[in-house]
């Protein structure tokens, strides 16, 4: 292969990696106009607790998240509920 080819097969993963996004879960706790644990404690009282780390069940768990380091969001509501009330 020339440099050419070289850069443009590299210019094309780079496009795709940087051009893949994940699309917001709309019904996810995390993404509510009302706080999460409100959200998710109204869906169903046995999962009352929202982390904006876990995916399956609308994110609501049936324990208060103790952690979610993998969480790079933003600061909003859900996220500060989430990460101040076991403290």
């Amino acid at each position: 292969m020339n440099a050419r080819t070289v850069a443009v097969l590299a210019g094309l993963v780079l496009g795709f990696a940087l051009g893949a996004c994940r699309l917001p879960n709309e019904d996810h706790c995390a993404n509510q106009d009302q706080a999460g644990n409100d959200y998710c404690a109204g869906i169903n009282s046995a999962t009352p607790f929202c982390s904006p780390c876990h995916a399956k069940n609308h994110g609501c768990l049936p324990f208060e998240p103790v952690s979610c380091e993998a969480y790079q969001g933003t600061t909003g509501p859900d996220a500060m509920e989430t990460s101040s009330t076991g403290a």
